[in-house]
């Protein structure tokens, strides 16, 4: 099914902000929580309301499975690629690397690090629908420092001068 988008140029690094003051999830938490969003601009063509939507599923996630450590929302740019990135990091159990892409479909939920089950489980499917829609690529990888890396690209937008 074909999402309908209300596009509009927008800076990245101000939407994650405002989904962060409209997210009281991380202050649940007795866990530290810290942001790396990029001074300089990152344009990109999008949904507003629709991204904002994917980016308090990935930090509500990322609160659910965290109960001691930290969370990260990183945004930055790949210059190369001419891609922002967006990256929502976590330290709890982590994704079994045979799981990572599994996660995306309906219905698959993890309930702990090596055991799958059953649910609602349509947010992360619904985050990979709206990544996709923009042109983009969402994808779970492993924080070094033990749990996941939610990471999503979107491309930039190009700009008149």
């Amino acid at each position: 099914q074909e999402l309908i988008l209300e596009r509009s140029s927008l800076n990245l690094g101000d939407i994650v902000e405002t989904s962060l003051k409209n997210n009281d999830t991380f202050r649940k938490k007795d866990v530290g929580f810290r942001t790396d969003i990029q001074r300089d601009p990152l344009y990109v063509l999008c949904d507003e309301a629709l991204l904002c939507r994917v980016l308090n599923n990935l930090i509500h996630n990322a609160c659910r499975v965290t109960d001691c450590g930290y969370i990260e929302v990183i945004c930055t740019c790949d210059v190369r690629s001419n891609r922002a990135i967006v990256c929502i990091r976590d330290t709890g159990p982590g994704i079994p690397a045979d799981q990572r892409d599994k996660i995306f479909n309906k219905f698959i939920r993890l309930k702990s690090a090596d055991q799958l089950y059953s649910s609602k489980g349509l947010g992360l499917t619904f985050c990979k629908m709206v990544i996709e829609a923009h042109d983009g690529n969402i994808h779970a990888t492993e924080n070094p420092e033990g749990g996941t890396d939610m990471v999503f690209d979107l491309p930039l937008a190009h700009l008149p001068n």
